[in-house]
């Protein structure tokens, strides 16, 4: 009724209530319980053929959401890589890819939807050449390309070890892609990637 907008659903003996839709100031509240203790909030999807699950709201408010984009791949050893050219980094091992959106064949993650997407990468690095007039590690998008410059020329010796990181919030519509690329400008074709890169990244909004 206007005075009591409430749906509820209860156990089989009409005791106890189960569920409550409530309507409140144009609000749409949910609330479930589990005999005495709070409830947990499940939505799922229904192609047809097959039923998942896709948000739950656990009986602490925490949410998972098991169909959100997210990935962690790993880099494979790349031993002196390419002068004067973007070299795309090889990251083929999936740590894990929630979605099925990165593709460890070509090493890019491809945005299954329009938003705003976290990528973050981590470049290690070994060998790198002080002889080389600047380096940059990168993240290379269809929209835009994020990029981390660096100038090795001050240090008395090339560095055996070096990182490039970078975390970027990537404006992405949908299938465009993105991927980890590394450029050095003239020196020694010496520099390496090692398996302790990687790159991530998720959907953030």
């Amino acid at each position: 009724t206007s005075n009591d907008p409430t749906i509820t659903m209860t156990d089989s003996s009409g005791t106890n209530d189960i569920v409550t839709l409530q309507s409140t100031s144009g609000a749409l509240i949910v609330t479930a319980r589990d005999g005495n203790a709070n409830g947990e909030i499940i939505f799922k999807g229904d192609t047809g053929s097959a039923v998942t699950e896709h948000m739950r709201i656990n009986n602490a408010g925490i949410i998972t959401k098991p169909k959100q984009p997210a990935f962690l791949a790993r880099g494979t050893t790349q031993n002196n890589m390419a002068v004067g050219s973007d070299v795309t980094i090889v990251l083929s091992t999936e740590v894990f890819d929630q979605n099925a959106d990165y593709d460890n064949g070509t090493y890019t993650f491809t945005a299954p939807i329009t938003g705003r997407y976290q990528l973050n990468m981590n470049l290690y690095l070994t060998n790198v050449d002080t002889a080389a007039n600047f380096c940059y590690g990168a993240i290379k998008t269809s929209n835009q390309f994020y990029y981390n410059l660096f100038d090795l020329g001050g240090l008395s010796a090339d560095p055996v070890y070096w990182s490039v990181t970078m975390s970027v919030l990537a404006d992405m519509d949908a299938n465009d892609t993105a991927k980890v690329v590394f450029y050095q400008a003239n020196g020694t074709q010496q520099t390496d990637s090692t398996t302790h890169s990687h790159f991530s990244g998720f959907l953030a909004c």
